[in-house]
C-alpha cells in the first residue's frame, strides 16, 4: 500500500520556488570555471610580487653589507648577509660585490657567497678563481659549510665519530688544498723553517689545527694527525669543560729538522723530525702529550723528567678516552690503547690507590713527586669522575702538587653528594676524601665495614665494594639507607 506524499511546508515552497529560478547547470559552468581560472591567475600574480619582493630584500641585503664592508665594518657586514636560499641568476652581481669586499678580513663568509655563486653558474670562472685565491691564502676559513665542500678548491675527508655513553657524535673534517694549487709557504716562527703544505682541520664547522708540512712526508700524514688532534681537542673540551685552556686554532707545524720528539709553545706544537719511523700508538702519544701541554692548567715545581707535568697526565687522559669513546678510527690504522694503559696509567694509579696522598711527596719535586701528583690526578678521575677532576684543575691555588689536592678538597666540598667508585686492582681500602667536619652518610658500604673509626677530616682509608655514596648529613640508619659516619676537624685546625 503506498503511503500519501505529505504536504509541502511553507518552507520547502520557497525552497522548490529558489530551484525552479536559477539557471541551469549548463549555465553556470562556464562562469564558474572562469571565476576559477580569474582566482588562480591572481594566487600566481601575488606569488611572483612576493617572490620579487623577497628577491629585491635579499639583493638589498647583499648590497648593505658590502657597502658596511668597504667602511671596514666587517662584523656588521657579516651580520648583514641575508639567508643564502632561494637565490636565482640575478643575485650573481650582488653575491660577488660582497664576496669581493668581504674575502680579506671575513674570509669564511666569502667562501660562503663564492660558494654560493658557483651553484647559481657553475661554468663562471669568476667565482672558482676567487675561491682558489682564498684557499692558497692562509689562514683558513675559521668556519665552513658542509654543504660547500664540493665547490671549494679542497680535497676534503670527513671522519664520523660515534656518540657513545658520555660522547655525542662528533665530526673531523680535514682540507687541503688541492695539488694543482701551490699554498703560498708559510714560515715557522722559531725555527724559520718554511712548509709548503697545509691542511686545515675542523671540528665540526669551526676551524681547529692548521697543520703545515712538506714533501718529506707522504701527503696523506697531515691528514692523519689532523683527524687524531681533531679528536682529541673534543675529548679535552668533554674532559676538561671550562678549565680548559684551548685558544684555537692552534698550528701544528710537522718539521723535517731536528731529533724525534715534539714540543709545544704559545700557540703551536712542533713535532720534530717527523718523518721518522714512529709506531701508531707513539704518534698517538707525542701529540696527546703536546695537546695536554696546550690545554690542561699546568703543574709544575719539579725538575725531573720536566718542569711540568699537563703534558704526561695529558697523554695519560686523552689515549685512553679515545679508546673508552670508541674513537680509535681517529688514526687511520686504528689504535690499541690497552698495552699503553697497562704500562704507564694503572701503575701511577694503582700506587696512589694503595696509599693515598703522601705529604711527603706532595712536596717533593723529584720524579717521585711528579709521578705521585699523576697517581693522584688518574686515582680521582678514575674514582671520582671527570667534572670533579676538571674542576681541581681550574681552581687551583697554586701549579703544585698540593695545590692540585687543596683545589680537589674544596671541588668535594662544594657537593652535597658524591659517588666514588672503586678502582679495581688489589683488594683491601682504598682512598676517599671528606673535605670538612661534619656528619656523612654512606651507601653502599658493606655491613661488615661499617664499625669505623673516629676519623679526622680529609683523606681516609676505607674498604667497600662498587659504587659508595657519600653524603652530607645524618642518614636514618639500616641496611637501605647506608650508615651515619662523624668526621672531626683535623687536629691541627682543633688546636687553632
Amino acid at each position: 500500500m503506498t503511503r500519501p506524499k505529505p504536504a509541502r511546508t511553507a518552507r520547502g515552497a520557497q525552497y522548490d520556488a529558489g530551484i525552479a529560478g536559477m539557471p541551469p547547470l549548463t549555465m553556470i559552468a562556464p562562469n564558474y570555471c572562469r571565476a576559477i581560472r580569474l582566482l588562480m591567475a591572481a594566487l600566481a600574480v601575488a606569488a611572483a610580487m612576493v617572490a620579487a619582493a623577497s628577491a629585491d630584500s635579499t639583493a638589498d641585503a647583499l648590497r648593505r653589507a658590502a657597502g658596511l664592508a668597504r667602511m671596514e665594518a666587517f662584523a656588521d657586514a657579516v651580520a648583514a648577509l641575508p639567508p643564502l636560499t632561494g637565490l636565482t641568476r640575478e643575485h650573481l652581481v650582488p653575491l660577488g660585490d660582497a664576496a669581493k669586499a668581504l674575502q680579506l678580513e671575513q674570509p669564511a663568509a666569502a667562501s660562503r657567497l663564492y660558494a654560493a655563486m658557483r651553484r647559481l653558474d657553475p661554468g663562471a670562472a669568476a667565482p672558482r678563481v676567487a675561491l682558489e685565491a682564498l684557499w692558497t691564502r692562509s689562514p683558513a676559513p675559521p668556519a665552513i659549510e658542509p654543504d660547500d665542500l664540493p665547490l671549494l678548491p679542497v680535497q676534503a675527508e670527513t671522519t664520523r665519530l660515534p656518540a657513545g655513553a658520555s660522547m655525542p657524535e662528533a665530526h673531523i673534517t680535514t682540507l687541503s688544498v688541492k695539488p694543482f694549487l701551490a699554498s703560498e709557504p708559510a714560515t715557522e716562527p722559531r725555527s724559520g723553517e718554511t712548509f709548503p703544505r697545509r691542511t686545515a682541520v675542523y671540528s665540526g664547522r669551526s676551524l681547529r689545527f692548521i697543520v703545515y708540512d712538506g714533501p718529506w712526508l707522504p701527503a696523506s700524514r697531515a691528514a692523519q694527525v689532523g683527524r687524531l688532534l681533531g679528536a682529541l681537542s673534543v675529548a679535552s673540551d668533554h674532559l676538561l669543560g671550562a678549565s680548559s685552556r684551548a685558544g684555537y686554532p692552534y698550528s701544528v707545524w710537522l718539521s723535517n729538522r731536528g731529533k724525534p720528539g715534539a714540543e709545544q709553545w704559545g700557540g703551536g706544537i712542533v713535532i720534530h723530525a717527523a718523518a721518522a719511523e714512529r709506531s701508531d700508538l707513539e704518534w698517538a702519544r707525542e701529540l696527546a702529550h703536546e695537546w695536554g701541554h696546550a690545554v690542561i692548567p699546568g703543574v709544575g715545581g719539579f725538575n725531573r723528567p720536566e718542569a711540568w707535568a699537563n703534558g704526561d697526565l695529558g697523554e695519560r687522559m686523552f689515549v685512553p678516552a679515545l679508546q673508552e669513546y670508541g674513537w680509535q678510527s681517529a688514526w687511520s690504522n686504528g689504535l690499541d690503547a690497552s698495552p699503553y694503559v697497562a704500562r704507564a696509567v694503572a701503575p701511577l694509579r694503582d700506587a696512589f690507590a694503595r696509599t693515598g696522598p703522601v705529604p711527603r711527596l706532595l712536596a717533593d719535586s723529584s720524579e717521585a713527586g711528579f709521578r705521585h701528583f699523576l697517581g693522584a690526578a688518574l686515582y680521582i678521575r678514575s674514582a671520582y669522575g671527570d667534572a670533579l677532576l676538571a674542576e681541581a684543575l681550574g681552581d687551583m691555588d697554586s701549579g703544585s702538587s698540593a695545590g692540585f689536592m687543596a683545589a680537589f678538597a674544596r671541588a668535594v666540598g662544594r657537593r652535597a653528594e658524591v659517588t666514588v667508585h672503586r678502582v679495581p686492582g688489589a683488594a683491601g681500602a682504598r682512598p676517599i676524601c671528606f673535605a670538612a667536619a661534619g656528619s656523612y652518610t654512606l651507601i653502599g658500604l658493606p655491613t661488615q665495614a661499617r664499625r669505623l673509626p673516629a676519623l679526622e677530616a680529609g683523606w681516609t682509608m676505607l674498604n667497600w665494594d662498587g659504587p659508595l655514596t657519600v653524603r652530607k648529613g645524618a642518614g636514618q640508619g639500616g641496611n637501605d639507607h647506608g650508615c651515619t659516619l662523624q668526621i672531626r676537624a683535623p687536629r691541627a685546625h682543633r688546636q687553632q
